[in-house]
């Protein structure tokens, strides 16, 4: 006796036919069999990254401004109107920030080191708390996707030195992932912090911190009562879900994987 609500990109999906409401969500393009890097050398339109994950990235724009609509009960669709506009400036915001940094260019070297034979031994973890935690585990299956040792937090007791940590903190304060730096940082593990504080703890304890804006109190939610916190619209974490599905894409451009070796590591378990 529930009301169903979906979201799909295909209107005719059996899901689509049982739900009260589907919100129909643009796709990529079609699968295609050629790769990445072969369609952009024909010259033709690529998607954001490998596999259709544009889908999902919309999907989670959708609802972050839905959440935003719900926090103006007067006016829904102007709240829905301005998240929305609110996370497309963000963007574009950072984007310029990003463009300007050669931080870019060495976050795509060291995670492409760690593709290559040298270090197909050594491990790579991805660290958020809440929201986060989703992003990171969105970045660690994209990871193990091109053929990375990905580990999640549950296998931190087998970190070795020289392996890679990415850490992930809007904040740059929250205390659980300050405890996984400075347990990172003593055994000797490269650490890489993805924040909109730039001199939060998180950022000076990384050894690459990457700015991603879209957090506007250097406050961890994480730390505070749930009923002490209004309605949380994950821009930073939306933000940052598109900047690493972009360093994946750009990952699969450099090291020529093919979506179709993409998929063979992939698994659908349910």
């Amino acid at each position: 006796g529930a009301t169903l609500v979906a979201f799909s990109g295909n209107p005719k999906s059996l899901l689509a036919r049982i739900v009260d409401c589907c919100l129909l969500i643009p796709t990529s393009l079609p699968p295609s069999q050629s790769s990445y890097l072969k369609r952009q050398l024909k010259g033709e339109l690529a998607p954001l990254t490998p596999m259709g994950t544009m889908f999902e990235l919309t999907t989670l724009f959708v609802i972050s401004a839905i959440i935003g609509g719900l926090t103006t009960p007067m006016d829904p669709l102007d709240g829905f109107q301005q998240t929305a506009q609110r996370m497309i400036r963000t963007a574009r915001e950072t984007l310029t920030l990003l463009a300007s940094s050669e931080k870019i260019n060495t976050f795509v070297t060291l995670l492409q080191s760690y593709c290559t034979k040298e270090k197909r031994g050594q491990s790579v973890f991805c660290i958020g708390s809440g929201i986060s935690s989703i992003i990171a585990a969105m970045i660690a299956i994209r990871l193990s996707h091109l053929g990375m040792n990905v580990r999640s937090a549950y296998d931190w007791r087998f970190r070795r030195p020289g392996d890679l940590l990415i850490c992930i903190s809007g904040s740059g304060e929250t205390s659980l992932t300050l405890r996984y730096l400075q347990m990172a940082k003593a055994d000797q593990i490269y650490c890489i912090g993805i924040t909109s504080w730039p001199n939060s703890p998180v950022a000076q304890s990384s050894n690459l911190a990457i700015q991603i804006k879209g957090r506007a109190r250097r406050e961890s939610g994480f730390e505070r009562p749930i009923h002490t916190i209004a309605a949380h619209i994950p821009v930073f974490e939306y933000i940052t879900a598109v900047f690493l599905d972009a360093i994946v894409a750009q990952l699969a451009h450099n090291l020529n994987i093919s979506e179709g070796s993409m998929k063979r590591r992939h698994a659908n378990v349910e």
